[in-house]
């Protein structure tokens, strides 16, 4: 199933994802449920969105490290277009449910 993939060209075609795993790995940084975390991502900084990128594509490569993602995202997109490509991620993840909407099906 290809159709939950985001696309970011950074030194290569990389694909970001969120399933299961990368899900878990986003309620544990922000410490609670993924209701919750995902009222806390409309206020993100820098290093949180790295993080949550980081996560989205170590499925596919889990050689990549927090630092070469900084200096990728640095050579090839800008923050704005970062934000997006996770935005846009997420709301794949969860069947296009956005933020602001009701998140009590998730957590169930």
């Amino acid at each position: 199933m290809n159709n939950d993939l985001v696309i970011l060209e950074l030194d290569k075609v990389r694909s970001l994802r969120f399933r299961t795993k990368a899900i878990k790995q986003i309620e544990k940084l922000f410490g609670c449920k993924l209701s919750k975390a995902l009222e806390k991502m409309s206020d993100l900084d820098i290093d949180t969105a790295i993080k949550i990128c980081h996560i989205g594509l170590t499925w596919e490569d889990a050689e990549l490290t927090l630092n070469q993602l900084e200096d990728l995202i640095d050579d090839h997109i800008t923050v704005g277009e970062l934000l997006s490509k996770i935005s846009e991620a997420l709301e794949l993840a969860f069947g296009g449910i956005k933020n602001g909407q009701t998140m009590a099906t998730v957590d169930q």
